[in-house]
């Protein structure tokens, strides 16, 4: 705080390198509170006065719209004042501008032109983007040749994306000699530096001995590597690996779990039959029995889940809510959470089981109380109805108001009623027009309906009738029939 009230002095007495230091404290909240307006009000006052690194930074702020309208014309104006000053990043961001015609007019070879120029300038990025070029014939006459060289020059300069394009390079046998040991060595270059894709051909190349010895135990290692940073196929070999325990303990649990979470990123089951067969697995099973039922089986609460789900969606095998319900009670008895508020629903639905809203608010309640917010919601629903419990106005605003802690907008709008009605809590309009403003805000129609009303009326906050016709305009827009009809 007080090296910005410093900087603040000496930029308004006209020094440049304090405006500089000014805006980025005000960018970044070192010392002074975030401020982007404030951050590119003064980075503008120190370009204008010929601060190279303010000019580049004034050129971010127009393209990304921080603390200013976002303008790429502008932004591309303040990238050339400090290309031209010598700035290798604003250069090679000129240079993609060029290239991809952003607040400038598509210019090809000139973006080849600035990318040799920052390349020169030691820029690790342009020299990428300039072996790119001549690999593609982008702007310049192909020539692979001279696109490996400008790619090694950018691996050395500690560019991920060069290191990887040379070990496909080299593995290939595009434009040099097919050479799997030199591609094997950019891979783990590139994987030790965080490239999540080297990282996954290089587990590949340990399965298979490709320019390393063979080795499970490190292809599973760079396989996991990958999986952790999110790559979807890599969670899939990191399942097999542990279900036939090859390079690692087996493990059908942990199997199951790294599986499902493929499922989570989107690896359906037709991605599994065409994944299958390249990798030693009958394509004809489904992919819910080779992972989920080994651990069901074996009383693995998540196994026992993922199989009960997978009946339940028909994602894997056919569907069956009879047995989906089975073994979602199986995990729910072994204490899954996630179990106990689907088998309620099972059984509050007649799905599968036949209807028992009394057992189901049991489940419900038992969720609950392990923290599951949709059923909190659910067994605050079932005392406020008297559906399967008896009715318990205290139980249900007590669930309520847990389910709305926990962010439920639902919730926080039935507990804004009771405390308008004053049902399970002491009637307080205070308490409950801050519960509507707080699902309002998180997009709950009828409560911005009602927020509205509260504010026509001042009932439980100072009467603005501003406030109220911008709550209505905002319910109305969402689709509420009665605020549309108030507004007209």
């Amino acid at each position: 705080a007080l090296a910005a009230s410093w900087y603040k002095k000496a930029a308004e007495a006209g020094n440049a390198d304090a405006m500089f230091n000014l805006a980025f404290a005000y960018s970044e909240g070192k010392g002074v509170n975030t401020d982007l307006w404030l951050a590119a009000s003064w980075y503008e006052k120190a370009a204008k006065v010929g601060h190279v690194n303010a000019m580049f930074n004034l050129g971010l702020a127009y393209s990304a719209g921080n603390g200013v309208e976002k303008n790429d014309r502008v932004a591309t104006t303040w990238l050339r004042k400090a290309a031209t000053a010598g700035h290798a990043d604003a250069t090679c961001r000129l240079a993609r501008a060029y290239r991809e015609g952003s607040g400038v007019k598509q210019n090809l070879p000139l973006a080849v032109s600035w990318f040799r120029k920052a390349a020169k300038m030691g820029h690790g990025g342009a020299m990428y983007n300039l072996a790119s070029a001549y690999s593609e014939g982008s702007g310049v006459k192909s020539d692979l040749p001279i696109a490996i060289s400008w790619y090694e020059k950018a691996a050395e300069a500690g560019c991920t994306e060069a290191m990887l394009s040379l070990a496909l390079v080299f593995g290939e046998g595009k434009g040099v000699e097919r050479d799997v040991v030199v591609a094997t060595c950019w891979y783990t270059k590139a994987a030790e530096a965080g490239c999540i894709e080297a990282m996954s051909y290089l587990a590949l190349a340990y399965k298979k001995g490709e320019g390393v010895k063979k080795s499970m135990s490190l292809a599973v290692h760079w396989h996991r590597k990958a999986a952790e940073a999110g790559h979807i196929e890599d969670m899939v070999h990191l399942a097999l690996a542990f279900k036939k325990g090859e390079g690692v303990h087996k493990d059908t649990s942990l199997a199951a779990c790294w599986y499902r979470r493929a499922e989570e990123g989107g690896f359906t089951s037709e991605l599994f039959k065409a994944w299958s067969e390249d990798n030693g697995v009958d394509k004809d099973v489904r992919p819910a029995v080779f992972w989920y039922k080994e651990p069901a089986e074996a009383g693995n609460a998540d196994g026992m889940y993922n199989l009960a789900f997978a009946y339940s969606t028909g994602e894997g095998l056919e569907q069956d809510f009879s047995l989906a319900a089975l073994w979602y009670e199986k995990a729910a008895d072994a204490g899954h959470i996630d179990a106990m508020f689907s088998i309620a629903c099972a059984l509050g639905e007649g799905k599968g089981r036949e209807s028992n809203v009394s057992l189901a608010a049991s489940w419900y309640e038992k969720a609950a109380e392990e923290g599951h917010v949709e059923a909190m919601f659910n067994v605050a629903l079932a005392y406020g109805n008297g559906e399967g419990v008896e009715k318990d106005f205290d139980v249900a605003a007590y669930w309520y108001d847990q389910a709305a802690q926990a962010d439920h907008s639902d919730a926080m709008f039935n507990l804004a009623l009771a405390y308008q009605n004053g049902e399970g809590v002491e009637e307080d309009v205070y308490l409950a027009s801050s519960w509507f403003e707080k699902a309002a805000e998180s997009g709950h129609i009828e409560a911005m309906f009602n927020l509205a009303l509260a504010y026509e009326k001042g009932k439980g906050v100072d009467k603005d009738l501003h406030l109220a016709a911008c709550w209505h305009e905002q319910a109305a827009e969402a689709g509420h029939m009665e605020a549309m009809f108030n507004l007209a």
